[in-house]
């Protein structure tokens, strides 16, 4: 089931709207992270405790309390929180 999670996932990286996401950056407001465009535009509301850059269109995100997710270039979770994995983004891949 992971494995097969994983290999659709990768395909989701692959295939996704990277280029978007890439232009998207971790912006701190308060105690909160969300991120912003090349403007200094916040596009997705700060909501998580600790958010990492996107890579090939996808970003790592947690908050406190829960365990990581992956989020898209809209904000929407490709992984949620409550799936309990502690996730690890590399150059095309996701350790979970």
């Amino acid at each position: 089931m992971i494995r097969r999670m994983l290999t659709i996932l990768l395909a989701l990286v692959l295939l996704g709207g990277a280029a978007a996401a890439e232009e998207l950056w971790p912006a701190r407001v308060g105690d909160e992270w969300g991120y912003i465009d090349r403007e200094g535009r916040m596009v997705i509301a700060p909501q998580w405790q600790d958010a990492l850059p996107f890579q090939q269109g996808y970003a790592i995100v947690s908050a406190a309390d829960t365990d990581d997710a992956m989020i898209d270039a809209q904000g929407a979770y490709v992984i949620s929180p409550e799936n309990g994995y502690s996730l690890e983004m590399y150059d095309h891949a996701v350790r979970i």
